[in-house]
């Protein structure tokens, strides 16, 4: 299990920023696609850490690659270029799909679920309870 990904190193087979683009048949610059050259350091639950090839990294934890990719200031880089843009608007789409659900879930298991705290203690009024009430000093 992936803990973190603590740092990047390359070769000297990687391409450089110059290197970066490839001109097509047509005549169109394109991102080079490639990973070659770049291995992040990856610290894993146990506490050990090894350095994988970022291609192997790529295929496995996409998101918490670009993420590091940002993090670190390599997404002008061309092993990152082409593909960290993509992972992180998944990211995102994963997100807001998560949080339009949520706020269209009403009850669970039969039981209002409150959105806020003036919902919880009005719930709490309604039913002569004090849990929502509870809840909130246990937060405080």
């Amino acid at each position: 299990m992936l803990d973190k990904i603590s740092d990047h190193r390359k070769d000297k087979t990687a391409y450089t920023k110059d290197d970066g683009y490839v001109i097509s048949h047509n005549g169109n610059k394109t991102s080079r696609q490639t990973t070659q050259g770049w291995q992040p350091s990856v610290q894993w639950k146990g506490g050990t850490s090894d350095w994988i090839a970022l291609k192997d990294l790529k295929a496995s934890n996409p998101i918490e690659l670009a993420e590091s990719a940002v993090g670190n200031k390599l997404v002008e880089e061309p092993a990152f270029r082409w593909w960290v843009k993509d992972a992180l608007r998944t990211r995102n789409r994963i997100i807001s799909k998560v949080k339009s659900r949520y706020w269209k879930t009403t009850h669970k298991f039969g039981i209002v679920v409150p959105k806020d705290v003036t919902q919880a203690l009005a719930i709490d009024s309604k039913t002569g309870t004090d849990f929502g009430a509870r809840q909130l000093r246990k937060k405080c």
